[in-house]
């Protein structure tokens, strides 16, 4: 086995146990790459394929579902965001409230239900994942999510303090005429 072997055109192993595909196409040097602790100690690295770094990606098609042990992470590091806005979670409230939730199921495994909103009704609500009108990332419904909660909060806390002002007025009000 030498050091790079070319397995078929468009595919390599090296020595270092890295299996790139994609070899001759315009793309990031490292997409395409699958290999035992490439990047990462003590994990199975995979590269997605693409131009740059920002263009890696990864499809599955897996009609029959994927299964995955352990954790799925979504990088959330501050230093990876940008432009930052403040958000009215009492909006966020309305539009979940808004949002049409049923049980499904997909086309190919009509015995296996779900629950939830279509993609295209949680695009129109809240207008995330730029143009993909087909897909709910995971980091949009869990942050949708938190701000409808933080929404509630501040409902819930909003009235209880109108509840409070009334009570408080009317046991004003009771002692008055007990007098």
């Amino acid at each position: 086995f030498t050091a790079v072997q070319t397995m078929d055109a468009g595919m390599r192993v090296s020595n270092t146990n890295v299996l790139e595909l994609g070899v001759g196409l315009t793309k990031e040097p490292n997409a395409g790459k699958i290999a035992y602790q490439l990047f990462t100690a003590d994990a199975l690295d995979v590269a997605g394929a693409g131009t740059n770094f920002a263009s890696r990606k990864i499809k599955f098609w897996c009609e029959g579902g994927a299964t995955f042990t352990g954790v799925i992470t979504a990088p959330s590091d501050r230093n990876l965001k940008t432009a930052f806005q403040p958000l009215d979670c009492s909006q966020v409230l309305a539009r979940v409230s808004a949002l049409p939730i049923q049980s499904w199921a997909y086309s190919h495994a009509p015995d296996k239900r779900h629950i939830g909103p279509v993609a295209q009704d949680f695009h129109a609500a809240f207008g995330l994942n730029g143009e993909d009108d087909k897909h709910i990332a995971t980091v949009d419904a869990d942050g949708v999510a938190l701000a409808a909660i933080q929404g509630l909060n501040q409902k819930l806390t909003a009235e209880l303090k109108q509840q409070d002002t009334e009570i408080t007025e009317l046991k004003r009000r009771l002692a008055a005429l007990e007098e």
